[in-house]
């Protein structure tokens, strides 16, 4: 397992396992998490890993705690199944995409709720701020400030940093005109930044200790 996977697999559990760790006197409990994704065609690629990070971190499947993963259709189904876990009163719930997180956060207002895979969850009202959340919704953003924050980390790394190149999807941005005030070029403090147009990336062969790869 690369070290990138183990980091994301600890945060992903971390999440998850603070909104538990309230009750944690409750030894003896098994805690029902309802998990939720809208997308027949596919698993998120990071419900294995959060399996297994709560693994690491003492939660085990059929021990202390049980996991409902409902894999949805659309945002019809996902609001029915909020109000499932709702009745039902789960412990926990975790959103893996943007609609089932919309729809869990316009159901459920007294069960935490972990987002996963999401842009600017502050810029949409799903949170106030990234840094002071409150309400029930946590979880992790996919852009926003994390991206500056990560190139300030690098800027101390390497001091000579000057040109960083982010590749990116727009279309995976918010169109929110705010968005554009965290561009991660500015934490280099530099006037013009921005994104810039690209090519398609093509296939070609480099040599790497003796050896060629595809990239």
């Amino acid at each position: 397992m690369n070290t990138r996977r183990k980091m994301l697999i600890a945060l992903g559990a971390g999440a998850i396992a603070t909104p538990l760790s309230a009750f944690a006197h409750q030894l003896a409990k098994v805690w029902r998490v309802g998990l939720m994704h809208i997308g027949l065609e596919h698993v998120p690629p990071s419900l294995e890993g959060l399996r297994e990070g709560l693994k690491a971190i003492g939660y085990t499947e059929g021990g202390n705690i049980q996991l409902d993963f409902r894999n949805l259709a659309n945002r019809d189904a996902a609001l029915e199944t909020a109000r499932e876990f709702v009745r039902d009163r789960f412990d926990l719930v975790v959103a893996f995409e943007r609609q089932s997180i919309h729809a869990a956060h316009a159901v459920i207002t007294t069960i935490p709720v972990v987002m996963l895979h999401i842009s600017n969850p502050d810029l949409e009202g799903l949170i106030k701020s990234l840094s002071h959340p409150g309400g029930n919704m946590t979880g992790f953003a996919g852009v926003g400030e994390v991206p500056a924050k990560e190139l300030e980390l690098f800027k101390e790394l390497y001091p000579r940093l000057a040109r960083p190149m982010v590749i990116f999807r727009p279309t995976a941005l918010s169109p929110s005109p705010n968005a554009r005030n965290r561009t991660p070029g500015r934490s280099l403090n530099k006037s013009s930044t921005g994104p810039a147009r690209c090519r398609p990336i093509s296939t070609f062969r480099s040599p790497v200790r003796g050896s060629s790869i595809s990239v």
